[in-house]
């Protein structure tokens, strides 16, 4: 009996399991990358490095609200038959912005620099930031399509290529030749592990179908679902990093790299976080569309209520010694940064209670209330950085830091609610009609 209730629940969470090895071995090797990048390139350079960073970050942004969040929900409504000729359009989606972005980072880096009063990266700096971010762009694409897939088994081997790989590539590179570990040495190291990783992970794709017959539909169906998630995903890219850009830009690239090694030390959290990301969309749709919006209100709760004490947690057992474990970590030059996370703990609870609001109201199909919180969190982000950096300098970059998720909870958590007791009472009146009407028969 034992035995086969342990195997029904492997059934159940087989994929939740493997989807959190995945993101621990993503978020493991994201955090084991950041401590070497950290004490090979020195706080100056590393806040350099963090700031071109945000730039891969904030496209893969905007591909995972046009590409990848829709592939992740509508896939699963899509008959066998179907999925063919969907996953070949949203493949030529993906191919097409990869080359897009690709081609205009360069020009768009060397006209945006002087407008905040910065030299333009050296031209090989940015052909390893385009390389970069093209690499980067497609491994993720595909690591979420076997997610979308049911086959987490094969993203796992490609994160596994990529992770520990650039791991290796970065520690083969200290060993023989330090000194020419630099910005653009980290990026085309990084580069170089993304791209192994993608190549493995397009050979087992399966069928799908090039012959554009159902390009015109998911364009329009991606459209109608990621149009608000997209126009979200640039103002939560400016409500959350606009902190991190004008410490760099105000105080020093010093400041941008001590909050960077903050959210490096903080950063074990997102193996709880994209491993949400991994599973909660279609887990969620799954409940909604079978149960209701009363068991996806429950589900939410729980997934809030696990997820959040773990956060709590871990941003509790990093403020009772961030300086200890800054220098053992970073070293001693990161030490009197260890502030930071006192004021990160908090920040990220807020962040995992606005992720918990946003897969509901996705898996709701209501993106506009999520538009609405981002907006209202970059407008206040906007309208405060000058002020709190002008006045309290890297606290109240951080100070900002933390308002700008409350904002988003504070917009995204009521939407949710009305929405959730909408559907609720829809289907009881449903379920109310088809009963009368099943007694009026007999």
């Amino acid at each position: 009996m034992v035995k086969s209730a342990l195997a029904g629940l492997m059934r159940r969470h087989g994929q939740a399991n493997w989807t959190v090895l995945d993101q621990a071995v993503v978020s493991g090797g994201n955090f084991v990358t950041g401590i070497l990048l950290a004490r090979a390139l020195g706080l100056q350079a590393f806040g350099e490095f963090t700031l071109l960073w945000m730039v891969v970050l904030f496209i893969q942004s905007i591909q995972h609200a046009g590409i990848i969040a829709p592939m992740m929900t509508l896939a699963h409504s899509r008959s066998e038959d179907d999925r063919a000729t969907y996953y070949g359009a949203v493949f030529t989606h993906q191919l097409a912005f990869t080359a897009l972005t690709g081609l205009l980072l360069i020009p768009v880096l060397s006209l945006a620099a002087p407008l905040f009063g910065q030299q333009a990266p050296a031209l090989g700096v940015q052909l390893a930031l385009a390389a970069a971010l093209s690499a980067s762009q497609l491994q993720d694409f595909l690591r979420r399509y076997h997610f979308t897939r049911n086959a987490p088994v094969v993203s796992l081997a490609g994160d596994m290529l990529r992770f520990p790989g650039q791991i290796l590539l970065i520690g083969v590179l200290l060993f023989l030749a330090p000194d020419q570990v630099n910005v653009a040495a980290a990026l085309w190291t990084l580069a170089g592990a993304a791209t192994v990783s993608a190549i493995a992970l397009a050979v087992p794709v399966g069928r799908l179908d090039w012959s554009g017959r159902a390009l015109a539909g998911t364009t329009k169906a991606h459209w109608r679902f990621g149009r608000w998630l997209s126009g979200a995903a640039v103002l939560d890219w400016a409500s959350g990093n606009v902190f991190i850009i004008a410490a760099g830009l105000m105080i020093g690239e010093a400041a941008a790299g001590g909050m960077r090694v903050g959210q490096q030390l903080i950063g074990v959290l997102h193996i709880l976080f994209h491993a949400m990301e991994n599973f909660i969309p279609g887990q969620a749709a799954r409940i909604h569309n079978e149960s209701g919006a009363s068991a996806l209100r429950s589900f939410l709760v729980r997934i809030f209520l696990l997820g959040g004490a773990a956060t709590a947690a871990t941003g509790l057992a990093i403020a009772l010694a961030p300086a200890y474990w800054f220098t053992l970590l970073f070293g001693a030059e990161y030490q009197p940064y260890g502030w930071v996370t006192y004021w990160l703990g908090p920040a990220y609870l807020a962040i995992y209670a606005g992720m918990t609001a946003h897969f509901g109201l996705r898996t709701l199909h209501r993106t506009s209330p999520v538009f609405l919180a981002y907006a209202a969190s970059a407008a206040v982000s906007l309208a405060a950085v000058y002020p709190l950096l002008q006045s309290f300098g890297l606290a109240g970059a951080l100070a900002g830091f933390l308002i700008a998720p409350l904002i988003k909870v504070a917009v995204m958590g009521p939407a949710l609610h009305h929405e959730l007791a909408r559907g609720a009472r829809t289907r009881e009146a449903v379920r109310a009609r088809d009963q009368g009407g099943a007694d009026e028969s007999d």
